[in-house]
C-alpha cells in the first residue's frame, strides 16, 4: 500500500510541482487511502453529479423564463444549424434585448440535438418548443438566420404556429426576418470571383448543407451496391469470387456512406436495429441468443 500511495503522490508531485517532503506528511496516506473508490461508489456517484447537474440546470431555466418575462422590451432570437465533426447536428437559439439602461444584451436559450433532416419545418418545430416554453411568443421582435433556403420555410412555418398560440403576437414574419449580413457579404464576394473567373465555375457559393430529406432505403442500397453485382446477390449463395478485400471495400463504402450526415448516421442505426429484431425472432424460438447481431447492434451505438 505504501509504494502505491508513492506511485500516487509522484504523479500528484509533478502535476503540481509540490515539495516531495509532503509525501511525509501524517494525512496523506489516509486522505489517499479513502479517496479509493468501489465500482459501486463510483456508478452512486456520477448518478449523484448527473442529477445535481440536472437539478441545476432546472434551477437555471425557471430564472431564465423569469427574467426574459420580466423584460421592458422585445426580444430578437436567432438560430443556426451546424454539423458536429462526429456528425451530430445541432441547433442553437439565442435571445437578444436591450435593457432598460439601453444595454445589449444576449444569452443563449437553448442549444439542441437536431434530429432528422435540416428542413424548415424540422427546424420551426424546434425553435416554436423553445419559444413556447419560455413564454415569450409575445415578445419576439425578429428571427436571425442566413441566407440558407430552408430559413425561408423555417420562418412562413414559424409564424403558423406561433400565430396559432398566441392571439397577441409582435412578429411579422415579412418584415421582421433578418438575414445574416456576413454571410450576403459571403455570397457577394463568392459571385464576384466566380465572374472575373478567379475559382472554379462548379464551385458551391452557398456553402449550404447537403438535403438527406429525399435518402430512402432504397437509395443507400444502390449507393453501397455502386455497380457492383455482388451486393444483389441471394443471401446464402457463396461466390467463389467474393473476397477479403471485396468484403473490407464494401465495408469501408457502408461507413463512409453512413458518416457522411447525421440523417445518414440515423438512417444505419434504424437499420441496424431492424436487423436485429428481424434476426432475433427466429433465435428466439430456438431459445438461442443472436450474438452476432446484439454486436453488430452495439458496434451501430457507438458509431
Amino acid at each position: 500500500m505504501k509504494d502505491q500511495h508513492s506511485t500516487i503522490w509522484t504523479a500528484a508531485k509533478q502535476a503540481d510541482d509540490l515539495a516531495a517532503s509532503r509525501i511525509e506528511a501524517k494525512g496523506l496516506p489516509a486522505s489517499i487511502e479513502s479517496s479509493v473508490l468501489t465500482l459501486d461508489e463510483v456508478s452512486e456517484a456520477t448518478d449523484a453529479l448527473r442529477d445535481r447537474i440536472f437539478s441545476q440546470a432546472g434551477t437555471q431555466r425557471q430564472w431564465l423564463k423569469s427574467y426574459l418575462a420580466s423584460t421592458p422590451g422585445l426580444l430578437a432570437i436567432a438560430c443556426d444549424a451546424w454539423t458536429s465533426a462526429n456528425r451530430i447536428a445541432f441547433l442553437a437559439i439565442t435571445a437578444s434585448w436591450i435593457t432598460e439602461r439601453w444595454e445589449l444584451e444576449e444569452t443563449l436559450i437553448d442549444f439542441r440535438e437536431l434530429r432528422g433532416a435540416h428542413t424548415g419545418r424540422n427546424m420551426a418545430e424546434e425553435v416554436t418548443s423553445v419559444v413556447s416554453e419560455l413564454g415569450i411568443e409575445d415578445k419576439v421582435l425578429a428571427l436571425v438566420g442566413d441566407n440558407a433556403s430552408n430559413n425561408g420555410t423555417l420562418v412562413a412555418h414559424l409564424s403558423d404556429t406561433l400565430g396559432r398560440l398566441s392571439s397577441h403576437l409582435r412578429w411579422d414574419s415579412s418584415k421582421g426576418h433578418i438575414r445574416c449580413l456576413p454571410h450576403v457579404i459571403h455570397l457577394a464576394v463568392m459571385a464576384l470571383l466566380l465572374g472575373i473567373d478567379a475559382i472554379p465555375c462548379n464551385t458551391d457559393v452557398h456553402d449550404h448543407a447537403h438535403d438527406d430529406s429525399t435518402f430512402t432505403e432504397d437509395d443507400a442500397e444502390e449507393v453501397v451496391a455502386d455497380d457492383d453485382h455482388e451486393a444483389h446477390e441471394a443471401d446464402g449463395v457463396i461466390d467463389p469470387m467474393v473476397n477479403l478485400r471485396s468484403a473490407i471495400d464494401k465495408i469501408r463504402k457502408i461507413c463512409r456512406i453512413a458518416r457522411s450526415s447525421p440523417q445518414r448516421m440515423e438512417l444505419f442505426k434504424m437499420l441496424a436495429t431492424r436487423i436485429k429484431e428481424d434476426n432475433e425472432q427466429p433465435s428466439a424460438i430456438r431459445a438461442q441468443p443472436y450474438v452476432a447481431a446484439t454486436r453488430a447492434y452495439n458496434v451501430s451505438k457507438a458509431a
